[in-house]
């Protein structure tokens, strides 16, 4: 059983017997975190909302270890610049998700690249799209591990929490039936010892933290359940 940390909380957050993504990194710095935070963020019935963005400093800024996973995010199909600069002992993952960017793939050329260079790599999912068409493509190159899910695409940017657990859910029991090669990490949601339970029924053993960091003092109870 492995439990993440996902971006932007696993930026910063490093706890014991849990594994930090970091990021999301795209090639060239997109500046502004901080204005678009107090700009976007928002808590609202639905969840947090956000429009960041992927605001970060750039892949060249990251200082890379093999004790965490770094997350990837390109625009406009410039996934090639990452293959230089990210060492080949580098856990990645693919961040093919972001609501609160323009629609952007990874072709089948570059993904292949990727696969022959990297032993570990994670593939981010969105709620958004046809989540069956992504993990054909995904699992027909070769990738064996998935992300579900990055936020859901709202008006006002990306909403997390509850509205992606019950997406997941839904559709959680259809991939493993259809993709029984694809491991796959749940997160969304995971704000109560129930809501891990409500995954691991599913014979979920990876699972991805983030919005409960919004509300710290629930973060030990969850974890003292999960390593139970």
């Amino acid at each position: 059983m492995s439990i993440y940390i996902s971006p932007p909380f696993g930026t910063w957050i490093n706890l014991k017997n849990t594994i930090s993504i970091r990021g999301s990194f795209t090639p060239d710095p997109r500046s502004g975190l901080i204005r678009q935070i107090f700009k976007t963020l928002r808590y609202t019935k639905r969840g947090w909302v956000n429009k960041i963005g992927l605001r970060n400093p750039g892949i060249r800024k990251v200082s890379f270890d093999t004790s965490s996973v770094v997350s990837l995010a390109a625009l406009n199909d410039d996934w090639d610049k990452f293959i230089d600069i990210v060492p080949a002992g580098q856990k990645i993952e693919l961040n093919l998700s972001c609501p609160n960017v323009y629609n952007y793939f990874i072709n089948p050329a570059t993904l292949t690249h990727f696969i022959l260079k990297y032993d570990w790599i994670s593939c981010k999912l969105s709620p958004n799209n046809d989540i069956f068409n992504q993990c054909d493509f995904l699992s027909y190159y070769g990738i064996n591990r998935i992300h579900l899910s990055n936020t859901v695409s709202v008006d006002k940017g990306g909403l997390s929490g509850k509205e992606v657990k019950k997406f997941n859910l839904q559709y959680i029991p259809q991939i493993q039936k259809q993709f029984p090669g694809l491991e796959i990490i749940a997160g969304g949601g995971i704000y109560s010892p129930q809501d891990f339970c409500d995954y691991k029924i599913l014979g979920i053993t990876n699972f991805s933290l983030s919005t409960i960091f919004f509300t710290p003092w629930k973060v030990k109870k969850v974890l003292q359940v999960v390593k139970n």
